[in-house]
């Protein structure tokens, strides 16, 4: 594996890159960016309203595909951490949902009714339900299963 080399942002964090990247992401000046859901991504400025970010420099991806992070980590920019995506399979693997389960697992829940835990998972659009589980860690590994069936090289890391 190659060196890695960490780059200063603002708010004193880093973003980690591979040591052939580093002259490609010298030139800029690089600020921590955090969106409304929490992510945080490396940022330059372009010109007077652009703005370019560190991991699609370094993929050099067309701005008609989506560059995702394997590890989730959008600060961790090394070549091996990244790949190209659809948008929907940059959302496969997601590290959290906007309003996370009760539970505190993505895709399992307590129905009261049966007194049982369900799973599901959403797959091309539309929500697939998994089935009822005596336990949460039963409906839990059947999501996990599901995930790694349906979303493959993109689901979720644990």
């Amino acid at each position: 594996m190659s060196e890695t080399i960490e780059i200063p942002l603002t708010r004193r964090a880093v973003a980690l890159i591979d040591a052939a990247d580093y002259e490609l992401v010298r030139p800029y000046k690089w600020h921590l960016q955090v969106t409304k859901h929490g992510h945080r991504y490396a940022r330059t400025a372009i010109g007077t309203c652009g703005v370019l970010l560190m991991h699609r420099l370094i993929v050099a991806a067309p701005t008609d595909v989506m560059v995702d992070h394997r590890d989730g980590d959008g600060l961790n920019n090394r070549r091996f951490n990244l790949r190209e995506a659809s948008h929907s399979q940059n959302l496969m693997n997601q590290r959290r949902t906007r309003r996370p389960a009760a539970s505190g697992i993505t895709g399992v829940y307590f129905d009261k009714v049966s007194a049982q835990w369900w799973s599901y998972i959403r797959v091309d659009g539309r929500s697939v339900r998994l089935g009822y589980f005596p336990t949460k860690v039963d409906a839990a590994s059947a999501r996990r299963a599901a995930e790694l069936k349906h979303y493959g090289e993109f689901a979720p890391v644990r």
